[in-house]
Order: C-alpha cells, then sequence, then structure tokens
C-alpha cells in the first residue's frame, strides 16, 4: 500500500527498507523492475536479498558495515572486484546451495 502511495502522489523518491522480504523471488523482481523503469523516480532500496536478477537493475550498489559505506558500483563493478559485496554475494549463495537434512 505504500508503494501504491506513493507513486499516486508521484514522490520523486521512494526508499524501501526490505520492502519487498516478505515477497518470492520472482514477484519481488517484478515489482522493483516495474519501479527501476519510472524515469522520474529514484528507488533506493535497503535490503538482504542478494540476486543478481534483482541488484543488477540497479545504477548503484551501496555496501555498509558497521553504519559505514565500504563499496560503491554496480553489481558487476562489486562481484569483479571480490571485495566485501563479493563475499557476502558468494556467502549467501553457498547458503543456497546447501540441501536441507528431511
Amino acid at each position: 500500500m505504500a508503494i501504491a502511495r506513493a507513486l499516486i502522489q508521484q514522490m520523486p523518491i521512494l526508499m524501501l527498507d526490505e520492502g519487498t522480504s516478505a515477497l518470492d523471488l520472482q514477484t519481488a523482481y517484478d515489482i522493483e523492475k516495474t519501479l527501476l523503469e519510472i524515469g522520474e523516480l529514484t528507488v533506493i532500496t535497503i535490503t538482504h536479498k542478494l540476486s543478481e536478477e534483482i541488484l543488477s537493475q540497479y545504477d548503484e550498489i551501496i555496501v555498509m558495515d558497521r553504519g559505514q559505506i565500504v563499496e560503491a558500483g554496480t553489481f558487476d563493478e562489486l562481484v569483479h572486484s571480490h571485495g566485501a559485496f563479493y563475499k557476502l554475494y558468494t556467502l549467501k549463495q553457498e547458503e543456497c546451495a546447501i540441501p536441507l537434512a528431511g
């Protein structure tokens, strides 16, 4: 609802703090991709979802650690620099590949 209100009011900046965290990856991607396609809208997203499909859509990713900016760049730049973002991203990929015992 908050996103819809912001769009109706034609707010120039939309900040999402884990705004798609309760959604499946495809729905989150669809919503964020749609928002990013609105030319006159700046979208700032705080997220722990490290999905290439979503993050590669953003102009810039800012990586923070303990309240300090430690890296900034595009998804590709950050992955290729093998810095803090790369470590988080590859850790998340490993977690997703671990089969659950059942």
